[in-house]
């Protein structure tokens, strides 16, 4: 959620993280079951919030929604390291 309320610089490197370890290289959770675990996310929202409506359903998709495409997007990159390199 932080990626769409701070913007992107200072989201990126998390995101990305997540990312790498979620991704082909990493976990190998391929991008349709995010949209699985969303709509299970939205589910239990609906059922144990008494005041969610479809404004608060939107504003979950919203919100969420931006860092899904943003891990989904990079699933077959390969994991870079961020390591820097040994100076001699």
């Amino acid at each position: 959620m932080e990626y769409i309320a701070l913007g992107w610089p200072e989201c990126e490197a998390y995101l990305e993280r997540i990312a790498a370890a979620h991704g082909k290289h990493g976990r190998d959770i391929p991008p349709h079951l995010y949209d699985l675990w969303l709509e299970c996310l939205l589910r239990a929202v609906k059922e144990c919030d008494d005041l969610c409506s479809t404004e608060v359903e939107a504003a979950w998709r919203y919100m969420m929604g931006a860092g899904i495409s943003f891990i989904k997007v990079r699933y077959d990159r390969p994991v870079v390291s961020r390591e820097v390199p040994e100076q001699r």
